[in-house]
């Protein structure tokens, strides 16, 4: 679950499926990550998704900056 004082100070809010149960501030950017979940799941079958959220964190940060 994300953190209130952690919303309110972040330039941009990345989630995975979680929906209507995250804090939403006006004014902030949100991106749902619709990623498949990890659990249960053999490490070789871990890798994509880990390497996945890498990507979209690197992408993320140059858009930001």
């Amino acid at each position: 679950m994300l953190a209130t004082d952690t919303v309110q100070t972040s330039a941009a809010v990345s989630t995975t499926r979680c929906g209507d149960t995250c804090p939403i501030f006006p004014g902030k950017r949100y991106e749902d990550w619709q990623l498949n979940n990890p659990a249960g799941l053999e490490l070789d079958a871990v890798h994509p998704i880990h390497n996945e959220i890498g990507s979209r964190i690197r992408d993320l940060i140059t858009e930001l900056t």
